[in-house]
């Protein structure tokens, strides 16, 4: 009587512990399902972003490719190279410089001449 009472207590322990074993498994086997997705997510997002990378990068040579085709018409169209429009660009800035400061200049002396003018009527009165 003992003995089977021992048995069957035996028994149900090792069916809790099956149930335990069970229970881990199949949580086990989540997780490993879950890490698998994620792992497939993410070599799918890896491919996806070579692919974008090989698109931007194909489309920035496209890009230099056509500012180079564009500087080369309008090195033709105007007639001279880049460096000679920029040599140009530049002189003509100079002589704008040049232009305004004379103004300045200009403006500067006629309030000095009408300020001694003020002065000198000051003086004489």
């Amino acid at each position: 009587m003992d003995f089977e009472k021992e048995v069957r207590e035996t028994r149900r322990e090792i069916q809790a512990f099956e149930k335990r074993l069970v229970s881990k498994e199949e949580a086990l086997d989540k997780r490993v399902d879950s890490v698998e997705k994620r792992d497939s997510d993410l070599g799918r997002r890896e491919a996806a972003i070579k692919s974008r990378e090989k698109s931007i990068e194909d489309k920035s040579v496209e890009c230099d490719r056509q500012v180079d085709e564009a500087r080369k018409q309008l090195e033709q169209v105007a007639g001279m190279t880049r460096e000679e429009a920029k040599r140009n660009l530049i002189d003509q800035m100079v002589e704008e410089a040049k232009h305004d400061s004379a103004k300045r200049i200009r403006v500067v002396e006629e309030g000095a001449k009408e300020e001694a003018v003020r002065k000198s009527q000051k003086l004489s009165l």
